[in-house]
Parts: structure tokens; sequence; C-alpha cells
């Protein structure tokens, strides 16, 4: 998935930490993941509450 590319790419320890945090046991596939798991995603890589409405928006998920 193109969002997550572009978090491995330019913050790789960030996205390492939560995603650690997030699933402990077994990571999933990228679409797998909820609406809820990727704010927490981009929340905690710094994204604004704008920015993560436009990738919800462009996933085809938004928030509500």
């Amino acid at each position: 998935m193109f969002i997550l590319r572009k978090l491995r790419e330019h913050e790789p320890a960030r996205l390492q930490d939560v995603m650690t945090d997030l699933y402990r046991d077994d990571q999933p596939d990228p679409q797998d993941i909820g609406t809820f798991e990727w704010q927490t995603i981009l929340a905690y890589m710094g994204a604004s509450g704008e920015e993560i409405k436009d990738v919800q928006m462009r996933m085809g998920r938004p928030w509500q």
C-alpha cells in the first residue's frame, strides 16, 4: 500500500515502534488495518487531523 510504503521510507523507526505497539504478535496486511488503527498510526507519525482525514478519504475509509 502506498501510504505504508511512504511511512516506511520516511520514518522507519517510528513506524516500527507504533506497529509493534499495536500488533505485538503478527502485523496485518495494510488492507486489513481498520480506520481507527490507521488514525492511530498516522497520528503517532505526526499527521494532523486534516492530514489524517485526507488520507482516510483517499483510502475510501473516511473517519467518522
